[in-house]
């Protein structure tokens, strides 16, 4: 029920920021609907405020946290060190192996 109510929270204020505001045809992106594989949801949007676009993002406490530090964190995708000691073990573990076959043999013999 939890994430129901985030999700109609992050629809609500969807409504009340196009009420307010111009948005720009084509611009909203509905990942709470359709999250991505990696379980990121948000809502995108672009509006024009004083006729420059700005791109909106909202999101719950729960979804914020996911996308920020969880697996759908952004310093993940963009070669930072993680924080999260599972995700450095894959990662060392994909640079010692010869071949994708050598990688998923490993992965099924230590960690499955």
């Amino acid at each position: 029920e939890k994430h129901e109510n985030d999700a109609s929270l992050c629809y609500h204020v969807l409504g009340r920021v196009h009420g307010r505001y111009t948005p720009i045809p084509r611009t909203m992106k509905d990942y709470v609907a359709n999250p991505k594989p990696n379980g990121y949801q948000s809502l995108h949007t672009t509006i024009l405020v004083s006729g420059q676009p700005l791109e909106i993002q909202i999101r719950s406490t729960a979804m914020h946290r996911l996308a920020e530090f969880g697996s759908a964190a952004h310093f993940i995708y963009k070669g930072a060190k993680a924080s999260l000691p599972w995700l450095e073990s894959i990662r060392t573990t994909n640079a010692q192996a010869e071949s994708a076959e050598a990688f998923m043999d490993i992965v099924r013999t230590n960690l499955l």
